[in-house]
């Protein structure tokens, strides 16, 4: 078995190289940094201090069969921890996702029983997880490093939860035109205030918008199409054409015919 001092030594220098990287891509302003890079580093040490060592013969083909499949299995479970925060553009769960792996690691050194890697490895990983955030924190700014994207060039968000929306808007001039679950609304795309909201009793919206330089078209599920003015002022309806059938999709203009396809027909509108 490899000594304390060398045990100590091999494991600190990963850690620490992994820190490293992990800080440099914190200042460039990624999702990944000193944390998260320490953690894997120093999982991964811990298993090549095992097969670089004199207790190497104690894993035979069958244990290190079961180390790959533990491995691979574990790092389904880390993706899974990693969260898209959609509405912010934020990746969040890295970390967690390397303290998953460097969990199975050393369940996997327990069972060998190299009690003096598990030890040193705790340390380490308990010392992290303390001190490395702020340690991050502090270097980040007396670097100089760069702020997330998300957080320097966001004009606005919404303090709200909205409706849930599927399709997508149209901007018009600086108005944003949306269709939701329970109607449509018009915002100011550089405020994100709210300037008028209208709903139709018993009607939905998937469908996306689309528009001509002097109308937008929106189609509920029930299957009506309403067609109205692009005014920021209000609600301005121009015309209304009822399917009385569901449909979720988008109608497809193309030259002067416009398609809508419902779940029983596929309608040509021409002019």
């Amino acid at each position: 078995m490899l000594d304390w001092t060398e045990i100590i030594l091999r494991l600190g220098v990963a850690t620490l190289a992994g820190g490293l990287i992990g800080l440099d891509r914190d200042l460039h302003g990624k999702p990944i940094g000193l944390k998260t890079l320490s953690l894997v580093s120093l999982a991964t040490a811990m298993l090549l201090v095992l097969v670089h060592s004199d207790e190497a013969k104690i894993v035979s083909d069958a244990g290190s069969r079961v180390m790959q499949g533990i491995l691979t299995g574990i790092g389904f479970l880390g993706a899974g921890v990693i969260v898209h925060a959609g509405r912010h553009f934020r990746v969040r769960g890295l970390t967690s996702a390397a303290c998953t792996w460097l969990a199975a690691c050393i369940g996997i050194v327990c069972g060998l029983g190299q009690w003096r890697v598990v030890i040193i490895a705790v340390v380490i990983t308990f010392a992290i997880l303390t001190v490395g955030g702020r340690t991050e924190r502090w270097l980040h700014k007396k670097l100089g490093g760069k702020d997330e994207t998300t957080a320097t060039h966001r004009l606005w968000q919404s303090a709200t939860k909205p409706p849930q929306r599927i399709g997508s808007g149209i901007l018009r001039d600086h108005y944003l035109y949306l269709p939701n679950e329970t109607g449509i609304e018009c915002l100011d795309a550089l405020t994100g205030q709210q300037l008028w909201f209208h709903r139709e009793p018993r009607q939905s919206f998937w469908a996306s918008l689309i528009a001509t330089p002097d109308r937008i078209y929106a189609i509920s599920q029930q299957g009506t199409t309403y067609v109205f003015a692009p005014d920021p002022k209000g609600w301005k309806p121009l015309a209304t054409n009822p399917l009385n059938e569901r449909t979720n999709s988008t109608p497809a203009p193309a030259g002067n015919q416009l398609f809508l396809r419902t779940a029983q027909h596929l309608y040509c509108i021409q002019q």
